[in-house]
């Protein structure tokens, strides 16, 4: 079940990290003093224990953070988390697995992990050992009633051939909304499957399976030269809408260009419409391949792409609204890795944005003679229109403190920023916290 659950991850994660169009001069990226750094936690990888954590950790109250690991626990199955702050500094971090995967009904292979209201965890498998071929599930993580108790795990949901390999999910007024790379009901991106789709999970009886929707199938790269397929992420926008973004192909660039979208939602007895606000090309520096999406303070959209800008190693953007009702989305290209081997390259995980607006994120490969991955910075300018100072917080050189940050961050109140590795440490992964 393992190999299976391999390939269907592999399968996710090429179609996000797809090569595009080299292009523009390298541009040698600014540097910054380390940041103030510690490992939380080295991963054992036993039975008892979890191995390579691929996705974000959740802040909880009192400092907790939670977390899975995609592999480790009861069959290497995979793991859920929680790690206590000391009451002294300088003392280790406590860890507790709420559960252990154990390939049943539970799913197996956890990637996915959010907090919805009450204390409950919600998050995504890879497969289930239901049957074949392997369906991802989503889940639900209740805490006891009283402390010390065990946590009780629902299978929400079990993924059919309408919406395969889900890739996001985020909490609105006590539905789930996600993403899919395939699925629908579009055959032209694959052979037998859709091209992705955007899907919502509703509660149903307390203790049944919730009631799935898809709310948007994605139509391939015929619909008129637009990218449409392979969503990654979305984030909530104005009157229940959602913004979103993609890694598909298009007309313009067949190899995997990606598109940045709205999705509004419908009147009654309609249905939810896409407009796109930004087809990126892989051309003349811009990105290609899509992977994350945040909203800013002001309005405008900031993202990644896995590749294009320089040598194809990604680029972090703005996509700023139009002032006229009707005119085009304008984007800029804030940062371009792969500027002489100094930077990192394939920022393949998602972005937060902290205060003045600075925005935080890791790339999955490194810089100069470090392979590990980086985290990194991109700042406002202090010059309205200037270029946006890009400053590198942490190289990751492997053991012991951990190597491939491909999982996105998480900023404390205190400015705090957290994260996984998926390698290193013990050779199992780690948690980090990092004070910029």
């Amino acid at each position: 079940m393992g190999i299976w659950a391999k390939n269907l991850r592999t399968f996710r994660v090429e179609l996000i990290v797809l090569l595009a169009v080299l292009a523009a001069g390298p541009r040698v990226a600014a540097q910054a003093p380390q940041a103030s750094f510690q490992t939380l936690y080295t991963f054992g990888g036993a039975s008892q224990d979890g191995a390579f954590p691929e996705s974000s950790v959740v802040i909880r109250s009192a400092g907790m953070l939670y977390g899975t690991t995609y592999n480790g626990g009861i069959a290497q199955n995979g793991t859920v988390y929680s790690l206590t702050p000391p009451q002294s500094p300088g003392e280790p971090w406590t860890e507790t697995l709420l559960y252990l995967f154990q390939n049943g009904s539970d799913g197996a292979w956890p990637t996915f992990l959010i907090q919805g209201p009450d204390g409950v965890l919600y998050g995504l498998t890879d497969g289930s050992g239901e049957g074949l071929p392997l369906q991802s599930t989503a889940f639900s993580l209740t805490p006891p009633a009283q402390s010390g108790g065990a946590w009780t795990l629902q299978t929400i949901y079990e993924f059919t051939n309408d919406i395969l390999s889900p890739s996001s999910l985020l909490f609105v007024d006590g539905v789930l909304y996600g993403t899919s790379l395939v699925g629908g009901h579009s055959a032209e991106c694959t052979e037998f499957y859709g091209c992705g789709t955007v899907f919502s999970l509703s509660p149903a009886t307390p203790g049944q399976p919730w009631n799935a929707d898809i709310l948007f199938s994605f139509p391939g790269g015929g619909n008129g030269g637009n990218n449409n397929g392979q969503p990654v992420q979305l984030v909530p926008g104005p009157g229940g809408s959602f913004y979103g973004i993609t890694a598909g192909p298009n007309l313009r660039c067949p190899t995997g260009c990606g598109e940045v979208f709205l999705l509004m939602p419908p009147s009654p007895g309609g249905a939810w419409t896409e407009t796109v606000l930004y087809v990126f090309t892989g051309l003349q520096g811009d990105g290609s391949s899509g992977v994350s999406l945040a909203l800013g303070p002001d309005g405008a959209l900031f993202g990644a792409t896995a590749a294009g800008g320089l040598r194809s190693g990604g680029t972090i953007f703005s996509l700023r609204p139009p002032r006229k009702p009707g005119a085009a989305w304008k984007e800029s290209v804030l940062h371009r890795f792969g500027a002489r081997n100094t930077d990192g390259l394939y920022p393949t995980s998602g972005l937060v944005i902290g205060a003045g607006g600075v925005i935080y994120g890791t790339t999955s490969s490194g810089r100069g003679p470090a392979t590990g991955g980086i985290v990194f910075s991109v700042a406002p300018p202090a010059v309205p229109g200037h270029r946006w100072p890009y400053s590198v917080l942490r190289d990751f050189a492997g053991n012991p403190e951990g190597a491939e940050p491909v999982a996105g961050l998480a900023l404390g109140d205190d400015a705090t920023l957290f994260g996984t590795t998926a390698l290193g440490g013990m050779g199992f992964g780690t948690v980090f916290e990092l004070q910029p």
